[in-house]
């Protein structure tokens, strides 16, 4: 849990993370996935403002030559609390209690799963969404570990490596990392 702030170091993470330019109070993070045509494992963070995911996948792409190159997926999704017109509590499967459900009012549905509170997930965002969550008094004993976390989203976001292999069987690795 962390207050926004240009001091704040894990604001300045969070507004590289999803290019945020409002700074503004940070409730939570909480692991879970968004599934959409495929289960994506990630992070929620719950802001004042914005409901935002995030979430990294290694993929492999063979090209016509028969050459390997491993890639790095990153999925975003940046939710307005201004923009969500209805929040459900879902079942993954049908029965397992851990699934909610954002509609926007543009109609787009995000269906989050796996959250091992789902109750208290819910609270939280229903709160947020209507103005009524307080602000903790503890987020300066809590601050390590949203950092932590965020300080290992960012390194994986911007250091990448790609490798590619042949149908020679040679081997190349290209690594870059963004300023």
């Amino acid at each position: 849990i962390v207050s926004g702030g240009e001091d704040n170091p894990s604001w300045n993470i969070i507004s590289k993370l999803f290019n945020l330019s409002k700074k503004e109070f940070v409730y939570d993070d909480f692991s879970c996935s968004l599934w959409n045509k495929i289960v994506v494992p990630g992070h929620l963070y719950c802001m004042e403002n914005h409901i935002c995911f995030y979430a990294e996948m290694m993929g492999t792409e063979t090209s016509s030559a028969s050459i390997f190159i491993h890639t790095k997926i990153i999925t975003q999704v940046i939710i307005a609390m201004s923009d969500i017109e209805e929040l459900n509590k879902k079942n993954s499967l049908g029965f397992i209690k851990n699934a909610i459900e954002i509609v926007c009012k543009n109609k787009k549905s995000y269906y989050f799963t796996g959250f091992g509170d789902r109750e208290g997930v819910f609270d939280l965002i229903s709160g947020i969404w209507k103005g009524g969550a307080s602000k903790p008094k503890t987020a300066e004993n809590l601050n390590k570990h949203v950092i932590s976390h965020l300080d290992l989203c960012l390194i994986t976001k911007i250091a990448t490596t790609t490798t590619a292999i042949s149908s020679s069987g040679k081997v190349t690795d290209e690594s870059s990392a963004a300023a």
